[in-house]
């Protein structure tokens, strides 16, 4: 198991750029460590190795690590590597502020559980396709090359794609009937966001228990979680877009209390309104 350590922090790794790339070839165990203000994303391209995780929840894991193996360490998240066998292990290491990660998550609509599961995202992917290995090597060859943060960015943008492959809409989950889908589009309007469920149902025009059998059949919530989904939705890119108050914000959105608002956005986002508002100032704007 692996024991508490110093966590590292990104500025002692970046030398003054937006992120860190390396190729590392580990040949027996490395030292353990911790990451307190960025998020490390690896991806094993050769030879055979080990990893011995403990997540932030105090959740311990074991992991043999093989070619096409794909992993994102959170913060506080710490691990200790080892590269087995004959040839040890060769992997790509690609380093980045968890702040400027966060913004582009959010945006980007990413599962917010990503931040908060068990275990750190994983995936695989095929080692011998120079297409997808060709996501860190330029990641690697722009970092030698003094990189600006929309290098990050792309580099962002091809990981997520191996990471988290195009899914199905989940606005348009397969099998929905019309009815349903037309309802819930429409509840992106502010007037009807305001209205609620009961705007929903009128929408909809059907029976208040098919339409709750219907949300749950298709969308896995209810009703009232769907209206809230789409008010918080609505309500982060107002927060990125405008310079409303969070107060005339959270009304906008339907909701009857800023200090409610506050509470369920900070539950979705991670952020208060004020936090994931800076956070979307500064991954854009200089």
């Amino acid at each position: 198991m692996v024991r508490p350590v110093r966590r590292e922090r990104f500025a002692d790794h970046a030398q003054g750029r937006p992120f860190h790339a390396a190729l590392i070839e580990m040949r027996g165990p490395h030292r353990p460590h911790g990451h307190h203000d960025y998020v490390e994303v690896m991806a094993v391209v050769g030879g055979e190795g080990r990893q011995d995780l403990v997540t932030a929840g105090g959740d311990t894991h074991t992991e043999r690590l093989t070619p096409g193996w794909l992993m994102l360490l959170r913060p506080l998240d710490q691990h200790t590597l080892a590269g087995t066998g004959t040839r040890g292990m060769t992997f790509y290491n690609i380093a980045f502020p968890a702040t400027g990660w966060h913004a582009f998550a959010d945006l980007a609509g990413l599962d917010p559980g990503w931040s908060t599961a068990e275990a750190p995202p994983r995936a695989r992917f095929d080692a011998t396709d120079a297409q997808a290995t060709g996501v860190f090597a330029r990641a690697l060859d722009r970092f030698w090359d003094n990189p600006t943060a929309l290098d990050l960015i792309r580099f962002w943008t091809d990981a997520v794609a191996l990471l988290a492959p195009p899914a199905t809409d989940p606005d348009r989950p397969p099998g929905a009937p019309p009815w349903l889908l037309a309802a819930c589009a429409a509840m992106r309007d502010e007037e009807h966001l305001r209205a609620g469920v009961p705007r929903l149902l009128a929408l909809a025009h059907v029976s208040p228990a098919h339409l709750a059998r219907s949300v749950r059949r298709f969308y896995g919530r209810t009703p009232t979680d769907l209206v809230a989904e789409l008010r918080l939705r609505h309500a982060a890119t107002l927060l990125a877009r405008s310079s409303g108050s969070v107060t005339d914000i959270a009304y906008r959105c339907g909701f009857a209390s800023p200090s409610y608002f506050t509470r369920r956005f900070r539950h979705a986002y991670r952020a208060s309104p004020r936090e994931y508002r800076q956070r979307a100032q500064r991954a854009f704007v200089p």
